[in-house]
């Protein structure tokens, strides 16, 4: 066989061999497309149990859960609250603690209602398993960031709801003194006090087994 002969098998082999460069390019969109699929599927499936969470057909399982659906839904209080009250509920205090300050430095500041839900959550929680003391730090913070009205109103709920009595009056005396002319602080105290007058021997019997101090928190 001549040189020319073998040159040319030669140049025919080169010819009909793929490129590494162009192969490799191939895989990298290939990745890239199946990257973008996973993506969407994955957003699809939070969407969907977004949904179903607002409809109280899904419940979170685990922690990872909660973080693939936060991903998303960092404004929504519905959805940390949860979190604190699975964290609660197999971790204990502290770590709903935690997720409870990480919630509130993730809600945007604007979003005043998912804010303040957060923080009354909050406030419930160290009601529920704090003490006076954490429960007046907590709500002195929340005063500093949320309408003070709206948060004294949900304190007397907290109260009213653990059967702290002798707190509530104190505060409804400041709120009528601040806001005299607000319809609804006026009929949240009126109906407070004709409770407490139909349940006044239950009251009594409260108040006289618990010990009260005056709520440091002023307006």
């Amino acid at each position: 066989m001549s040189d020319e002969e073998a040159n040319g098998s030669d140049n025919d082999d080169e010819e009909d061999e793929p490129s590494d460069e162009s192969s490799n390019d191939g895989d990298k969109k290939v990745g890239k497309k199946r990257t973008l699929k996973e993506r969407m599927k994955e957003e699809q499936d939070i969407r969907a149990k977004e949904k179903s969470m607002r409809t109280g057909e899904y419940q979170p399982k685990d922690i990872d859960d909660f973080e693939r659906l936060l991903i998303a839904n960092q404004d929504q209080s519905y959805l940390w609250i949860q979190y604190i009250a699975f964290m609660l509920d197999n971790l204990g205090v502290e770590a709903a603690r935690k997720i409870a300050e990480r919630a509130l430095k993730s809600i945007s500041m604007t979003n005043e209602q998912d804010k303040l839900n957060l923080w009354t959550a909050y406030m419930n929680l160290e009601s529920n398993f704090g003490t006076q003391q954490t429960l007046e730090t907590i709500t002195k913070r929340a005063l500093e960031v949320n309408d003070r009205k709206q948060v004294y109103l949900n304190l007397i709920d907290i109260y009213k709801s653990s059967k702290n009595y002798g707190y509530v009056e104190p505060i409804f005396k400041q709120l009528v003194k601040k806001y005299n002319n607000s319809l609804d602080i006026w009929s949240a105290y009126l109906e407070f006090l004709f409770d407490m007058r139909t349940n006044k021997k239950e009251v009594q019997l409260l108040n006289k087994n618990t010990e009260f101090s005056e709520p440091k928190t002023v307006l």
